[in-house]
C-alpha cells in the first residue's frame, strides 16, 4: 500500500517501532473541517490512536471502543456542504462504558439522542 500511496505522489509516514502503538485504516474517520478525529479501538490502541492524532494535528481525539471490525460499522458522520460536521449516527449500544463518546460528543457541540441508535443534525 505504501509504494502504491508514494507513488501517487502521498506522503505516508510509518509508526515507530519503538512506541507499542497500532493503527488501521480502517478505524479512523477524520473531519477535516473541524480537525476532529475519530477512532476505533478494535485493532487500534490508545497509543496508536493518539500518534495519528498528533500527525493530523488534530483539535480534537474521540474514542470508540467496541469489538466491531471497522469504525463504519459502529459510526459515520453527518457532514454539511460546507464540510462541517453536523452530526454522527452511531449505535452506542455496542460501544464500551468507557468509549467517552457521549462526553467528548457533548464537548464539540453535538448530541446523544439514545443508547442504542442515535442521530442528530445541528
Amino acid at each position: 500500500m505504501e509504494v502504491m500511496l508514494d507513488s501517487m505522489g502521498y506522503k505516508t509516514v510509518r509508526i515507530p517501532e519503538t512506541i507499542n502503538a497500532t493503527a488501521e485504516g480502517g478505524e479512523f474517520y477524520y473531519c477535516s473541517g473541524q480537525k476532529i478525529l475519530f477512532s476505533g479501538a478494535c485493532r487500534n490502541n490508545i497509543r496508536g490512536a493518539e500518534w495519528v492524532a498528533q500527525e493530523f494535528n488534530v483539535n480534537e481525539l474521540v474514542i470508540l471502543k467496541s469489538n466491531v471490525f471497522h469504525l463504519d460499522t459502529l459510526f459515520t458522520p453527518v457532514i454539511d456542504k460546507k464540510n462541517k460536521l453536523r452530526g454522527v449516527v452511531a449505535c452506542t449500544e455496542l460501544m464500551e462504558k468507557d468509549s467517552k463518546f457521549s462526553s467528548k460528543i457533548l464537548q464539540i457541540g453535538l448530541e446523544l439522542i439514545s443508547s442504542r441508535l442515535m442521530l442528530k443534525i445541528l
